[in-house]
């Protein structure tokens, strides 16, 4: 379990240009993650994460996630991993906003498959590719993305 709190670093005067929400908020997640059971990988594992996050704001939002995945170790060096991301967001303004950084009341479901490759004990990259086939209030496409992690 982990709890979090959401703090702004920006403020909102200009509404054309919002960076995001500039509400304060909480984050309560429950992970449960672990190997998966020899016949389905001998070395899978999986990780599974259920959030809720609350803005405290007078239109909200409050948001839930159901984020589940699944890796496999392909050699020692080298993971592959599937994602699969559901994602709502409930508020009260249900307008829809161009600035999609500011919309409040959106869903969407996102797959991704990631590729990570471990170079030194201290560094690993990540790299992988999504396809967002739906979402209400929110872009349907697809992207990419990378990650590295640096041990200290």
């Amino acid at each position: 379990m982990q709890v979090s709190g959401i703090v702004p670093l920006y403020n909102n005067t200009n509404q054309n240009t919002t960076l995001g929400l500039g509400a304060y908020g909480t984050e309560v997640k429950l992970m449960f993650c672990g190997n998966l059971p020899a016949s389905i990988f001998d070395k899978g594992y999986f990780n599974t994460e259920l959030a809720y996050r609350k803005y405290y704001s007078t239109q909200g939002p409050n948001q839930v996630s159901l984020l589940t995945t699944i890796g496999y170790p392909v050699t020692k060096h080298n993971q592959i991993s599937l994602d699969l991301l559901l994602f709502k967001s409930i508020s009260s303004d249900k307008a829809f906003n161009p600035n999609f950084f500011a919309e409040r009341d959106f869903e969407f479901f996102k797959p991704s498959l990631n590729f990570g490759h471990t170079f030194t004990r201290r560094f690993s990259l990540f790299v992988g590719g999504y396809y967002v086939p739906f979402g209400i209030n929110t872009g349907v496409g697809y992207g990419g993305q990378m990650l590295a992690v640096f041990k200290l």
